[in-house]
């Protein structure tokens, strides 16, 4: 039996840069803006396990502007995600498989260096489930193939975090990741696949608190950290064809 279920990759690793005067965080980018695949929507009753090796090198990190951050960043980092699904053929549910998602990343040498700080982690990154619909294949339009699948991903802050590390392979907080995914065959040797994502994140009770030692306050004040943060919502889309 032929399952072809595509792994949403998820890589959220909390770093924070700290200049003489301020703080700031970088995060690497958590969503998935790349990873869907060929015939996205398609899927069968089964199991799957993949494995993905994912390697990553940042130069430099830009703020919202473009313009580069203080600090000199640099980062590389060497990651497994394991990922494993389950489609039941019975009972069906609205017409559609139900299935199961688990997926977890492995940091095998997650590194930043910058101009006040260099610093490594390894371990386990946070832990992600989703419970999923996917649905047989349909005509539409008169006898074009497609496919459609829907999931609600969840990640839980299960990994290594602590609030006065540079460098964190956890985000220490919970996120919901639904997305909406569809192949269509618009022709017996042309596909078109889209995959529709939205992102909310909880709030980080525990944000970074930590600062270069060579900090300075000329108001002779301590520094004040914030008591939570909370990362913006975001929507976007992947498409493929082939």
């Amino acid at each position: 039996m032929i399952n072809r279920l595509t792994c949403l990759l998820f890589l959220i690793v909390t770093l924070v840069v700290c200049t003489p005067q301020a703080h700031a965080q970088v995060s690497l980018q958590g969503g998935n803006l790349g990873w869907t695949s060929f015939m996205d929507g398609i899927g069968f009753p089964g199991f799957v396990s993949d494995q993905y090796f994912y390697i990553n090198y940042t130069q430099h990190y830009t703020d919202k502007h473009g313009h580069d951050l203080p600090g000199n960043t640099k980062m590389h980092n060497h990651l497994l995600l394991m990922s494993f699904k389950y489609v039941a053929e019975n009972p069906k549910i609205f017409g559609a498989w139900p299935g199961i998602d688990i997926e977890l990343p492995v940091m095998f040498d997650l590194r930043v260096h910058s101009s006040h700080f260099n610093q490594s982690e390894t371990g386990a990154g946070d832990f992600f489930m989703g419970i999923f619909l996917q649905y047989p294949e349909k005509k539409i339009f008169g006898g074009m193939p497609f496919w459609q699948r829907i999931e609600l991903l969840m990640r839980f802050p299960t990994g290594h975090y602590k609030s006065s590390s540079y460098v964190n392979a956890g985000t220490n907080a919970f996120a919901l990741n639904p997305y909406y995914a569809f192949t269509a065959f618009l022709t017996k040797k042309i596909e078109l696949s889209m995959r529709f994502f939205y992102l909310w994140n909880a709030k980080n009770t525990d944000p970074p608190n930590i600062i270069s030692p060579e900090w300075n306050s000329t108001s002779g004040m301590p520094p004040q950290f914030a008591g939570s943060v909370q990362q913006g919502q975001v929507v976007w889309t992947n498409f493929a064809s082939s």
